[in-house]
């Protein structure tokens, strides 16, 4: 999953510097190497745990990189909501460890 996360933030930050025809091709590649490791999470991790972890840390990362590298200003609000999005997602991850209380068979 870490590598997904990563070559989503490779692509997210292509777009922002592309500027020919080659810079795009580059990044329809990485979101395809993207979307491959995309799916080999999926195999390990439930899927809605692997796309809520693809999503916040993109969403996360972007945010970040924003104001870092693109001297965007960070506001209260956007570090809010960050912070919601990674209880969000902790809170997603904890729920998945959860046994049901009957699994439905009758004795």
């Amino acid at each position: 999953m870490v590598l997904t996360c990563l070559f989503e933030l490779l692509w997210v930050y292509g777009f922002n510097v592309a500027e020919s025809y080659f810079d795009f091709a580059l990044i329809a590649a990485i979101i395809i190497v993207d979307f491959y490791f995309l799916e080999k999470a999926c195999e390990s991790v439930q899927t809605g745990t692997v796309y809520a972890v693809f999503s916040a840390v993109g969403t996360i990362c972007s945010a970040l990189m924003d104001t870092f590298m693109f001297h965007v200003d960070f506001s209260f609000a956007k570090g809010f909501f960050i912070g919601v999005l990674v209880i969000g997602v902790i809170s997603l991850k904890l729920s998945e460890n959860e046994v049901p209380e009957h699994s439905g068979e009758k004795k």
